[in-house]
């Protein structure tokens, strides 16, 4: 995230004044997602008519298309409008239970290993922030998800990656436990993760 900062903040013509990062449980951990660097993609869109070209694809026009015929149709489950602005087709409660419990099983969460850099990456974001406030929250995962990490022994775990979050940013927003809107799937989420 740091190098994506600071890119970030190379680029913006504006004073940036605070940063807000989104905290995830699942990033405590080792994991072997593999994605390219973050420098492939400064990379990427640093070159010479990136920008340009990125907005006159043939591929971005097929695929605003393709959503266009989709949303039109009501097979569309998840879209995105200009701006960025995520939207979700409502399934029905049935559905989102199986889909989450599918989802579940697919990921049980046993045998995580903490990360041991994961204090060494806060330190780089607060390094790349400087000046700028950093606000941190969590994201908040549905209590399917919370329940079966606790199930699995990590509450320990998850107390020291908030104690931690907190000694290193000073105050954190957690939205991550069992509450009211976590614990209503049927109104708010579409899997395990949204």
């Amino acid at each position: 995230f740091d190098e994506y900062l600071k890119f970030f903040k190379q680029e913006n013509t504006r004073n940036v004044k605070m940063v807000f990062i989104s905290a995830d449980f699942l990033e405590y951990f080792d994991n072997d997602y593999v994605q390219d660097s973050p420098e492939s993609y400064v990379e990427k869109v640093s070159a010479p008519g990136y920008r340009v070209k990125k907005l006159l694809s043939f591929n971005g026009i097929t695929t605003t298309l393709r959503n266009i015929l989709k949303q039109n149709r009501g097979t569309m489950r998840r879209y995105y409008e200009p701006g960025n602005i995520a939207n979700i087709t409502r399934r029905p409660p049935k559905v989102v239970e199986q889909i989450i419990t599918n989802g579940l099983r697919a990921n049980d969460f046993r045998d995580l290993k903490v990360d041991h850099e994961y204090e060494s990456h806060l330190d780089d974001i607060i390094a790349a922030a400087a000046d700028n406030s950093i606000i941190v929250f969590t994201s908040p995962i549905s209590h399917f998800r919370t329940k079966l990490f606790f199930e699995r022994g990590l509450k320990e775990d998850y107390e020291n990656w908030l104690r931690l979050l907190v000694r290193k940013f000073g105050k954190v927003f957690h939205f991550s436990y069992i509450n009211s809107i976590t614990s209503n799937h049927r109104k708010y989420y579409y899997d395990s993760y949204h």
